[in-house]
């Protein structure tokens, strides 16, 4: 019987799979450039989507593994959307904090 896990342990497993198929699926080859586009986005989460089944297979109902893809999907899309800023160290956060002081 496998282990019980609370869902901080769950998402920290689910990001540790997450980071090791990302990592795994930058080495996969280009497709050539006569075939058809392919979902880079789906792609990558499919694969990081088996690394998640093979750890918890008995934890994901059909409704969870539906959704979890959902998920992956549009976290991939916006990882590429996030990383296509070019940022310095010398950039700050467009908000900044002042504390409210009551006059007198």
């Amino acid at each position: 019987m496998a282990k019980s896990l609370n869902r901080r342990q769950f998402a920290s497993q689910a990001v540790l799979g997450a980071v090791a198929t990302g990592v795994a699926s930058q080495a996969v080859a280009q497709p050539a450039k006569d075939a058809a586009p392919k979902n880079v986005f789906r792609d990558i989460a499919e694969a990081q989507f088996a690394t998640l089944e093979q750890l918890y297979p008995e934890n994901l109902t059909d409704e969870h593994r539906a959704a979890l893809k959902q998920r992956l999907e549009r976290q991939a899309i916006r990882s590429r959307m996030l990383s296509s800023f070019k940022l310095t160290n010398a950039d700050e956060p467009a908000t900044m904090f002042a504390a409210y002081r009551a006059e007198g």
